[in-house]
């Protein structure tokens, strides 16, 4: 009789073990390829390569900021918040502002001395610009230093920019771009202006460009200053229809962000919900129609981007014949001084307004402080002013040391209360 064979004893739980092992390996592969590669990550879209570049080259005098780091939940989600075609004469005379800035703080001197004097809205051969008067409280000592640091910022980043000294009041530099008179500094304690009798109150609006991604950033800026600040709210972002809930509760004015193309288009995106030139009237309606609706109670528009979009007069036709259809006002940012905004929405009879003031084109705490000083002095000399930011950690930093100091005499109102 034959032996019954048997089976050894093991080779069942072996030949288990063996492809649970191979089963766990072929997970554990799976997860690492999803979320190395096709798990969608937060971060930029675009990234200006010249700017990049520029930012590099610059001197190291540029590194010096005040200290203040923010918490990640206000930090921006890989938006591109703005173009960066200025207009150069408009770019040079931002580099003087950033290098009057970085040569205080290079040299340890607060910006406390520095008073904006008077800011004037000009127009010379390269177009329209602001004449800024300011007057420093410093010794002569440390008048010195801060000069040949201006001096050195010039040489290495503000290439074009001239230095000298007036030949009416010694105590007096003039700076000079292109033989353009663009600055004066003159290093005196600044006398007070006498309230003008019967003269209203300047009105500076402060509209906060490119909400949508982050809440905290709303209620931050809600904190800081009330219903008095006004959000521009970009549509299809992952917050837009929260942050337009919070603000109506809050008694916040709400504007859609309206994205418009660009003249470096792709390479800068607005993102979505974007119009272009070449969109027929019923396409521009379908889109404008559906970002309305994703901000109920908003009472104007102003663009995103759109350098070329807002110098097409069609396109400008089309878009504020509909603005003017829903009752909206327009604010112009301003991305291209060849912009038909005003000229349009003045034959169609559309309420409107233009930027005066970037205040975070260098992203840096002092320099944004010294453009809202500016805003400031600007809304002074002519009775009102707008200003416009966007949701950079440094911008939320500066409007954070700005709102416990700011100029009291001017006074801080919805954008909308400047079409009165």
């Amino acid at each position: 009789m034959a032996e019954k064979k048997t089976r050894k004893p093991g080779r069942f739980w072996k030949r288990t073990k063996t492809v649970a092992l191979t089963l766990a390996f072929g997970f554990t592969l799976g997860s690492f390829v999803f979320v190395t590669f096709l798990l969608p990550r937060a971060g930029p879209t675009t990234e200006n390569k010249a700017e990049t570049k520029k930012r590099a080259g610059a001197s190291s005098i540029r590194k010096a900021s005040l200290d203040v780091r923010e918490p990640d939940s206000i930090k921006p989600l890989g938006l591109m918040y703005e173009e960066k075609n200025i207009p150069k004469f408009d770019a040079k005379i931002n580099e003087i502002d950033q290098a009057l800035v970085q040569s205080l703080i290079a040299e340890g001197i607060s910006l406390d001395v520095l008073e904006h004097q008077e800011v004037t809205q000009k127009e010379g051969k390269y177009g329209h610009y602001h004449f800024q008067s300011l007057v420093l409280a410093l010794k002569t000592g440390p008048q010195e230093a801060f000069l040949n640091r201006l001096k050195t910022c010039f040489l290495d980043w503000a290439n074009g920019a001239r230095l000298l000294r007036s030949a009416q009041n010694p105590n007096k530099w003039e700076i000079r771009v292109q033989g353009v008179l663009t600055h004066e500094l003159l290093f005196e304690p600044a006398a007070a202006s006498p309230p003008v009798p019967g003269q209203k109150q300047p009105r500076l609006a402060l509209i906060i460009d490119d909400i949508g991604e982050s809440i905290e950033q709303a209620r931050k800026l809600y904190g800081l200053f009330g219903s008095a600040v006004t959000l521009s709210i970009l549509p299809d972002c992952t917050h837009t229809r929260n942050i337009a809930r919070f603000g109506a509760e809050n008694g916040l004015e709400l504007m859609l962000h309206v994205p418009m193309e660009p003249e470096e288009y792709p390479e800068m995106n607005p993102g979505p919900g974007c119009l272009f030139v070449d969109m027929s009237r019923r396409t521009i309606h379908e889109i404008l129609t559906r970002s309305i609706r994703q901000v109920p109670g908003l009472v104007g528009v102003n663009n995103h981007m759109g350098s070329k979009f807002t110098a097409d007069t069609r396109a400008m036709d089309l878009f504020l014949t509909m603005i003017k259809k829903h009752d909206l006002f327009f604010i112009d940012s301003l991305t291209t001084p060849q912009s038909k905004g005003t000229t349009v929405s003045s034959r169609l009879g559309v309420p409107t307004l233009s930027r005066d003031i970037f205040i975070d084109n260098d992203q840096n705490v002092s320099a944004i402080l010294f453009q809202l000083q500016k805003a400031e002095e600007l809304a002074k000399r002519r009775g009102a002013a707008v200003a416009i930011g966007h949701p950079y950690p440094e911008t939320l930093t500066a409007l954070a040391h700005w709102a416990g100091q700011r100029d009291t005499s001017v006074r801080l109102t919805k954008a909308s209360r400047l079409l009165d």
